[in-house]
């Protein structure tokens, strides 16, 4: 420990005096490790992340698959997901929910607002308890219950002041009274950005079979797997498809991991795509340290001679330069957190207000992502550091006290120009993966929609409450919009469909 103190003493006094070396290193591992670290954020955040839910390992998700029609994460019909909980037995609880909008008029402004219609078993799933109140509990979630409401914290706080007499008031959802009886924990929003959350049973009892709009979750049983849960929940399915051959033809069930339900094959794809990108900079960067080391290396023959004549032995000249090449590391290492720490705001402000990132979702500099900072940090000033140092193993004193080191001059020429080859090789790699994404992403640009887009407006539009139950009601009320759009100056045509097309 007294030596690598002296080595760390020694370095630090000797980068101090060469400021162009050591800020020009320093840069190049600070962008190499920012970036690695920014994408890390993102890829941990995507495909590593702990669900913000109790335990979630022992969640998993309930889906309907169809091989015909390519579905292989469909949503359950109502009455599927009653059967299924029913039947199961790996579950100690089963919950469903369906995302939606709701209409919510508090005495104010009223306001739509993304909302989930949910089981009274799903905070139970989930092992996630209210900040205030409580959660739905049975006689909540049957049909013709008194309407309830559970609201999110940030709903709470902005619409009612985070006044605790808040709970027990009552607010119109799409036009029908519903008691506020909880508040959720800050930051929870299951499963994406939800603001309030209200029963199930009431508004989907009635609903048909092959209407399949429901996502349902389950808590598996202790010692139970997702694989052994799966295969008794797809005996379900074959079971329900044998009895309900006209809705259930070709339709079966399976068991996957919660995170299966919310990361694509695509998204996992990207995610590693991106870090394997930001490793080959990492590489780079490594390479283009490790050469400036050996350049100044090169610059120190004299230095180096006169410690070899003193009794240096080559191994201790090689650790003096690798702890010199971590010292530059560590700089770069503070300087790329830093970069890494803006780098994952800028992430963050890429969502649209439109369409947020998820809540699950979090890019943040916590314990794991600094841990791959220090790991990275230290890998990079051993990588830069092994050259030089295995360079000056090989010394030979007696040409350098002579002032004839040719051979050790060419060695080192030698693994610089194999270093700069390795920096284009990767460099090379990167610009034509890059050039293949951005050709991609034109090619996508140019695909015919088949409409003019610069001169077509969409929007969502909602009819909900009880003078819209009726069918005839609601197309009336769109055929009279239509008919008042088309009669608009400066619209040429206006149409209305249950899918906006792209």
């Amino acid at each position: 420990m007294e030596t690598l103190y002296r080595d760390l003493r020694f370095a630090c006094r000797s980068l101090i005096r060469k400021p162009g070396f050591t800020a020009a290193a320093a840069i190049c591992a600070a962008l190499g490790i920012g970036l690695a670290t920014t994408i890390f954020s993102a890829f941990y955040a995507i495909v590593a992340r702990p669900f913000p839910v109790g335990d979630p390992a022992g969640i998993a998700a309930l889906v309907a698959t169809n091989v015909d029609r390519g579905i292989d994460l469909g949503d359950l019909s109502y009455e599927d997901f009653r059967q299924v909980r029913e039947q199961s037995s790996s579950f100690d609880s089963i919950a469903g929910y369906n995302e939606t909008s709701l209409t919510v008029d508090a005495g104010n402004e009223p306001e739509r607002l993304a909302g989930v219609v949910v089981s009274a078993e799903l905070f139970d799933v989930l092992d996630v308890i209210p900040d205030r109140g409580r959660t739905f509990r049975t006689d909540d979630d049957r049909p013709g219950a008194a309407g309830t409401v559970v609201l999110a914290h940030g709903l709470w706080s902005r619409r009612f002041g985070a006044a605790p007499e808040a709970i027990g008031t009552t607010i119109q959802i799409d036009d029908q009274p519903h008691q506020i009886i909880g508040v959720m924990p800050e930051g929870f929003a299951f499963p994406n950005q939800a603001q309030l959350w209200i029963p199930l049973a009431p508004r989907w009892h009635d609903s048909q079979r092959e209407q399949r709009e429901i996502d349902v979750v389950g808590r598996l049983r202790d010692g139970v797997g997702t694989e052994s849960a799966s295969r008794e929940i797809e005996a379900i399915g074959s079971r329900l498809e044998t009895q309900f051959p006209d809705t259930h033809d070709g339709w079966g069930l399976a068991a996957i991991e919660l995170r299966d339900l919310f990361v694509s094959d695509g998204m996992r794809t990207i995610s590693f795509t991106l870090l394997g990108a930001a490793l080959f900079v990492l590489l780079i960067a490594c390479a283009n340290i490790g050469n400036l080391v050996l350049a100044r290396a090169a610059a120190r023959n004299q230095e180096i001679s006169i410690r070899a004549a003193m009794g240096a032995a080559p191994g201790r000249v090689a650790s003096q330069l690798l702890v010199e090449s971590l010292v530059l590391a560590a700089m770069g290492g503070v300087l790329g957190t830093l970069v890494a720490f803006i780098g994952v705001r800028g992430l963050v402000t890429l969502f649209p207000a439109s369409n947020p990132i998820p809540y699950w979702m979090e890019f943040s500099l916590d314990l794991p992502v600094l841990l791959f900072a220090a790991t990275i940090t230290l890998f990079t000033g051993l990588l830069a550091g092994l050259a030089p140092a295995l360079q000056a193993r090989r010394l030979d004193l007696v040409r350098l006290l002579n002032g004839t080191s040719r051979g050790s001059s060419a060695g080192r020429g030698r693994l610089r120009a194999a270093l700069v080859i390795a920096e284009v090789a990767l460099s090379a790699i990167l610009l034509i993966c890059g050039a293949l994404f951005v050709r991609s992403f034109f090619a996508i640009e140019k695909i015919d929609s088949g409409f003019d887009e610069a001169r077509t407006v969409a929007w969502r539009m909602h009819l909900s409450g009880d003078r819209y139950d009726d069918e005839g009601t609601r197309r009336q009320s769109i055929e009279t919009l239509l008919s008042e759009l088309r009669a608009t100056s400066g619209i040429e045509s206006a149409h209305a469909s249950p899918l906006i097309p792209l």
